[in-house]
């Protein structure tokens, strides 16, 4: 069986597979993403974030668990992994012999890809756009151990074969530091966005434009309520 969010799907093999929801999706505005919506896709656009992050708590299969750091070590150094929408075998937007790459670093698991002109590349680009949509994992587990965190029990991922990643819906994510972004493609290479720490500077972006419209959507449900006369333009 394969376990995604809170239902099952079968896999092609009939193995085991867990599913993780790991993430907010948003779109950085402003000079990176401006009139991206009157682009389709192609070579000058890209996505790429944290598929997740290490040691971050999130409520998984059986309660609390994290990702220890290179958990995913034994997939990287061989194996292929897609990334589908939404699990969908028939979505595969792409895989690591064909555009996507991933790279481990002490912050978590970073991938990057490149959209083709493609439909389900569209449908991708279109779910980034949006800025709410989510990230989830497709593993196998190898090895793992409950710890006691705070007088809970917490399991703790040590080695697991990733088998895909997924773009989702909006609301499916778990671990809020997980991120993609939708960008023109960068002249520079993974690892070296990785060593400048520019991820982590999308994600912090991210987090803050999130925060701040789910802030103004109160604040917006608040005036519909009859609590004020609304906000200003």
């Amino acid at each position: 069986m394969m376990r995604c969010g809170f239902h099952f799907t079968k896999d092609d093999d009939g193995s085991d597979l867990e599913h993780g929801n790991l993430g907010v999706i948003t779109v950085i505005e402003g000079k990176t993403i401006r009139g991206l919506d009157d682009v389709g896709c192609g070579p000058s656009l890209e996505v790429r974030g944290y598929a997740t992050r290490y040691m971050k708590f999130h409520v998984g299969r059986d309660g609390i668990e994290l990702f220890a750091p290179r958990c995913f070590e034994r997939t990287l150094g061989s194996g292929v992994v897609k990334f589908l929408i939404a699990h969908d075998q028939s979505k595969e937007v792409a895989n690591t012999s064909n555009g996507l790459e991933l790279l481990e670093d002490e912050e978590g698991l970073a991938f990057r890809l490149p959209l083709p002109a493609t439909a389900t590349a569209s449908q991708v680009k279109d779910l980034a756009n949006d800025g709410r949509a989510a990230m989830s994992l497709a593993y196998r587990v190898h090895s793992e151990e409950t710890r006691l965190v705070g007088g809970h029990k917490v399991r703790c991922i040590l080695d697991a074969e990733l088998v895909e990643i997924s773009i989702l819906p909006p609301g499916k994510g778990a671990v809020k530091q997980a991120h993609l972004i939708l960008d023109q493609r960068s002249s520079r290479s993974l690892p070296e966005m990785c060593e400048r720490k520019e991820l982590l500077a999308d994600a912090a972006a991210t987090t803050i434009r999130r925060s701040a419209a789910n802030f103004l959507a109160l604040l917006d449900d608040y005036a519909l309520r009859g609590g004020v006369s609304g906000r200003s333009a």
